[in-house]
């Protein structure tokens, strides 16, 4: 495969782990709303941080770090206590004491956005089984185009909820509302996915 292929495919992985529903462009979804589009890119940003750290470490150590990793005693509890977390807070509103977490704005959204992707155990399960493969065999070209991808997506999904804003503010509270059930449901899978593993 050449370059312009490799990075195409890149380029294509990119967006195909960006694009998918997950708590991430819930997230997402829920600030272009009730914040801005730069509070919702700094979610994105952070995500996409993740994504960068997992690929520094699938390149330049492989297995001997993803290898040690325990997908279902450490990531999934982990990962589902900090949905729990931010869904029960959407649920509740932006109350005084959890206004501040959920503003989204500067640091406080990056760092949401870094720290659900860094904690998802299907970001983790992707990096292992696709990213690993893949990162190995085609080296930092690889990169390029997958960050390209997600960069793109991110564009473009931010830039198309923006434009329809107005239309759906009168839905914010519903919107906050089902983003948060969204949240709980996706802590609950992984919470559901530790208990049948250690059962």
């Amino acid at each position: 495969m050449g370059l312009i292929e490799s990075t195409a495919a890149a380029y294509a992985l990119g967006i195909s782990l960006a694009a998918p529903p997950g708590p991430i462009n819930i997230m997402i979804l829920n600030d272009v709303l009730r914040k801005s589009s730069i509070a919702a890119m700094l979610v994105g940003l952070g995500a996409a941080s993740a994504d960068g750290i997992f690929f520094l470490a699938v390149f330049f150590t492989g297995t001997r770090v993803l290898g040690q990793i325990d997908l279902v005693h450490v990531l999934y509890p982990l990962g589902a206590a900090f949905l729990f977390y931010l869904g029960t807070s959407l649920l509740q509103g932006p109350e005084p004491a959890t206004r501040n977490m959920l503003r989204g704005e500067g640091a406080g959204g990056y760092l949401k956005g870094l720290t659900v992707g860094i904690t998802n155990p299907l970001q983790i399960g992707w990096w292992i089984t696709v990213g690993l493969p893949l990162s190995s065999l085609f080296g930092l070209g690889f990169a390029g185009g997958f960050f390209s991808g997600i960069f793109t997506w991110l564009v473009c999904y931010i830039s198309l909820l923006s434009y329809f804003r107005q239309r759906f503010l009168a839905l914010t509270k519903y919107v906050r509302i089902m983003s948060g059930l969204i949240l709980v449901c996706f802590g609950a899978y992984f919470f559901f996915k530790f208990l049948t593993a250690i059962v």
